[in-house]
């Protein structure tokens, strides 16, 4: 059973792995996949961190079809970067895996000092209390889930993508984990029914108390994509 920790990412990145034959994925297929993915970041960082601009370098190297490290960055102005990068994008991997591995048969979770231990058929994962609190934060985002679904449908209406996965490095052999395209429709689905349980009124009642003092109103951010061949 493999161990994942979603605490050690580096520099402020993440790695995007569209698995398949390589260089197959369609064009509009990433072009779909890359803004849901970015909307979903951007309403993560509006409900836990807001302020904060997210830069994508788009990568065709390593195995699949592709693999794109994402980075995300200060604004010039206003805002602070009050999450690092490792809890940042820790959580939005946890949000992502708390959806693939929701229907999975009977987890075993246990909650100790250092976090939550949630283990599965194929993963145990070690959530830290920062990483789990702002994941259950972002849940009340209605838009987080809603741009989750954009993602996962977007994939599925590519064959050429045979599984979507997370990782720390454009050099690493294998995601930390990934979604094996089977379970693309009930992702998709899943988090389009989230989204419409989840009403836009109960989000702002729970905004006062989702944000530190000083940052209960979000900020746009804004998403920069650069392409390297």
């Amino acid at each position: 059973m493999n161990t994942l920790r979603f605490d050690d990412f580096e520099d402020d990145t993440i790695v995007l792995h569209f698995g398949g034959p390589e260089g197959s994925i369609d064009a509009y297929t990433l072009a779909e996949a890359f803004i849901g993915f970015a909307d979903m970041a951007r309403a993560i960082s509006a409900t836990v961190d807001p302020g904060s601009d997210i830069e994508i370098l788009v990568e065709a190297t390593g195995p699949g079809s592709y693999r794109t490290r994402i980075r995300r960055i200060k604004k010039e102005y206003g805002g602070l970067l009050a999450i690092g990068g490792s809890i940042f994008w820790g959580i939005v991997s946890n949000y992502i895996y708390d959806n693939y591995v929701k229907n999975d048969p009977h987890p075993q979770i246990t909650v100790n000092a250092d976090g939550t231990i949630v283990k599965t058929g194929k993963y145990t994962i070690v959530i830290t209390p920062a990483i789990q609190a702002g994941t259950e934060h972002a849940k009340q985002n209605p838009a987080v889930q809603s741009s989750l679904s954009k993602t996962f449908a977007a994939l599925e209406a590519d064959e050429n993508v045979k599984d979507f996965g997370i990782t720390g490095s454009i050099d690493d052999p294998a995601p930390k984990f990934s979604v094996p395209r089977a379970d693309f429709p009930r992702i998709a689905q899943r988090s389009a029914l989230l989204e419409e349980r989840t009403s836009l009124s109960d989000y702002q009642k729970t905004r006062s108390s989702l944000c530190p003092e000083g940052m209960a109103q979000p900020r746009e951010t804004k998403m920069v994509v650069r392409v390297e061949w």
